[in-house]
């Protein structure tokens, strides 16, 4: 996980669930984790994300990424 999130494109909800197999909670508790105990910058910022809800209305997401150093 902590290779995608060092990707320059960072890793969106979708496909960490998708290379993983987690639900979307356990993504946030683990990036939270990654966090606090973990020491690592990762920020977020949500956006729209693949495919539509039920209703027809873009699915909205959340992308991942860890901050280079300053």
């Amino acid at each position: 996980m902590i290779e995608m999130l060092r990707r320059a494109e960072g890793a969106y909800t979708e496909e960490l669930m998708e290379t993983f197999g987690w639900q979307r909670h356990t993504i946030r508790g683990l990036v939270s984790t990654l966090r606090s105990k973990g020491g690592l910058a990762i920020e977020s910022t949500p956006c729209r994300g693949r495919g539509e809800n039920a209703d027809g209305s873009p699915r909205m997401s959340t992308k991942y990424w860890i901050a280079p150093p300053a």
